[in-house]
């Protein structure tokens, strides 16, 4: 509301919150990978016992899809809250900062 009060367009709000969404969902992926395969190997290693001995294996599709998947949930779960951004009432919210 601040944004729209100042003159700033519906448009430009909308990709730069689309922007910043989708940067936080970048930086999160590389490292929720790396350490859900670590963890991941390690779960699978307790069920190692002396006569059997598991190792987790992975395939860089199996990567690859989970990363596009994230990226497209991020995505879908932006929309309520783009769409929330037509129905604002600017001269309320102005009154509303005002009091």
């Amino acid at each position: 509301a601040t944004l729209q009060a100042n003159g700033v367009g519906r448009a430009w709000i909308r990709h730069t919150i689309t922007t910043e969404n989708l940067i936080t969902v970048v930086a999160g992926i590389v490292p929720g990978l790396v350490i859900g395969r670590i963890l991941g190997g390690l779960f699978v290693h307790q069920f190692s016992t002396s006569q059997f001995t598991f190792s987790a294996a992975l395939q860089p599709s199996s990567i690859a899809l989970s990363a596009t998947v994230i990226g497209i949930a991020a995505i879908i779960a932006q929309f309520p809250g783009l769409r929330s951004l037509d129905r604002l009432d600017l001269p309320a919210k102005v009154r509303e900062r005002n009091v």
